[in-house]
């Protein structure tokens, strides 16, 4: 996940993860994604549109996302968010 997000290939400490969390909370809406009742990634959606997504490798092409990013739009069309962005990164291929 960490390749994922930026492009990493260690895991995050435990002082990183946290700061990004809070980061991103502090930033707009954050969620967690569970499937199946286990965590498999996040989703970030800031006042500006942005959003920001991650699915686990060993969770994807289940249309997880696809599921997320549709409840994400609801939430966008309730706080009156006209327009929704993300940022694709070159590393990340799946997206």
């Amino acid at each position: 996940m960490c390749k994922q997000v930026d492009n990493r290939d260690s895991v995050y400490d435990l002082k990183l993860l946290k700061a990004m969390y809070r980061y991103l909370n502090a930033r707009g809406s954050l969620f967690y994604i569970k499937y199946r009742g286990r965590l498999c990634g996040d989703v970030c959606l800031h006042p500006d549109g942005e959003i920001n997504i991650v699915v686990a490798k060993s969770f994807q092409n289940k249309h997880i996302g696809r599921r997320v990013i549709g409840e994400i739009q609801k939430l966008a069309r309730e706080q009156h968010i006209p327009k929704l962005h993300a940022e694709i990164y070159s590393f990340n291929a799946q997206s």
